[in-house]
This record gives structure tokens, C-alpha cells and sequence, in this order.
């Protein structure tokens, strides 16, 4: 399996009445989602761009991607976007056919990069108290070093959505264990029973990305290639 995460900006209408497709449709595609998307900061709110959409999906392998990209012409929508290709290295998450296997990768890749994906169905009532947290997350990330590039995403109604790229794996590791998001864990996740207090299922996976493509513009451009 691999993981897929295509951004474009568009008008409001087209953002929001954009469809993506579903694995009924598309031989190879497990799961899909709908993105809105915001730049990470450490604002209390999230700073959603209505204009700015996309799609993240699980594939059984690059030849089912490859064929919905080339034959699909709902693909065609992301071409004046941008794309990355994300091979799982690590995953501690439950998540609809998220059944990633690890395997020594054969492809060309990036290995000083390291991109994470953090997803999770918020609970409701306690959304407030999770807004608060994650700005100082947030906050955290675009104060790191190691930090490269990121976007907030949220799919309606509830699920929310990190995609991050960092300078190195151990980065990442760093990141997770220290300052706001380790005092976070601490307070807010229970690893015995890997319960998290603001979120239901989901949690978190690490990618080596192998393959990025398009452009982003506007305050939160695309990562530079390396």
C-alpha cells in the first residue's frame, strides 16, 4: 500500500462542490477523502482557506495510482496542483484500510525527508479544548529547525488532518516527544489503552515520500524539491 495527498487551489464553488472518488469506483483506490485546507500557525483557530482543497487517499500500489492519474478525468482536476507520493515506513494508528505493509522500497527516494500524516474524527463537545491544543502544536512546528513544510486539513464534518515534512525521521521523533506536543501527549493520550481525549480512531503515520510533483502559491507554498 501507498498513500497519495494531491492539493489545488480553486474558486469556493468548485472547492466545495469538488468530488472525489470513491473505491466502488476505481480499481486499486482503499480509501479517499475530501480535504479543506488551512495554514498551520498558532492561532486558536484553524485559518481554513475555502479555495484551497484536495484529496488524500490509500492505494493498493503505485500501478493503481499511476492508472487513476493517467485514464481517471477526475484526476484531471489536481494536474495545476500539487502532489506527493508517500511510502509508509511506520504507523501507530486505526484507520478504514489503512493496512499498511512495511516493505524495503525499490524507487528513488528522498531520505533526508520525512513527511508525517496525523488524522483523527474529533469528539465534539470537546472541540474547544482541542483548538487550544493543537494551536500550541502548531505553534511548535512552524518554530522548528527541523520543520520543512506543512498544511492543516479538515474533512467534514469531522475529521481533522495534519501532513508535515521534515528534515529527518529523528526529527519527527523529536518533535512528538518535546515541548508542546510531548506535554500534550502526557496529559491528553493514554498509551496503555491508546485512547486520545479530543479525537477517535485515526492517529499517526510516517512516509518516506518517493515522489512530488505540481505547485503550490498563496502564504503556504509547496515544500522545495531536493
Amino acid at each position: 500500500m501507498i498513500a497519495s495527498v494531491h492539493l489545488v487551489d480553486t474558486g469556493v464553488v468548485k472547492n466545495l462542490s469538488r468530488r472525489v472518488p470513491k473505491p466502488a469506483d476505481v480499481p486499486g483506490l482503499l480509501w479517499s477523502g475530501k480535504m479543506l485546507c488551512g495554514q498551520l500557525g498558532p492561532g486558536a483557530l484553524p485559518d481554513v482557506d475555502l479555495r484551497r482543497g484536495g484529496m488524500v487517499a490509500w492505494w493498493k500500489d503505485d500501478a493503481a495510482l499511476d492508472a487513476w492519474l493517467a485514464d481517471d478525468p477526475r484526476a484531471q482536476v489536481y494536474g495545476a496542483g500539487w502532489h506527493t507520493r508517500l511510502r509508509p515506513q511506520r504507523s501507530r494508528a486505526d484507520w478504514p484500510n489503512a493496512e499498511f505493509e512495511i516493505v524495503p522500497s525499490t524507487e528513488p527516494t528522498t531520505p533526508d525527508l520525512h513527511a508525517a500524516i496525523t488524522l483523527g474524527k474529533t469528539r465534539v463537545f470537546r472541540a474547544p479544548r482541542f483548538l487550544r491544543a493543537a494551536a500550541g502544536l502548531e505553534e511548535q512546528f512552524v518554530d522548528d529547525p527541523a520543520s520543512v513544510w506543512g498544511v492543516a486539513i479538515t474533512m467534514l464534518p469531522r475529521t481533522v488532518m495534519t501532513l508535515t515534512f521534515w528534515r529527518s525521521k529523528a526529527a519527527t521523533d523529536h518533535y512528538v516527544r518535546s515541548g508542546a506536543h510531548g506535554e500534550a501527549m502526557k496529559k491528553h493520550y493514554d498509551f496503555p489503552s491508546d485512547t486520545h481525549e479530543f479525537v477517535t480512531d485515526g492517529g499517526f503515520f510516517g512516509f518516506e515520500p518517493c515522489a512530488r510533483g505540481g505547485a503550490r502559491g498563496g502564504a503556504s507554498p509547496a515544500p522545495p524539491e531536493r
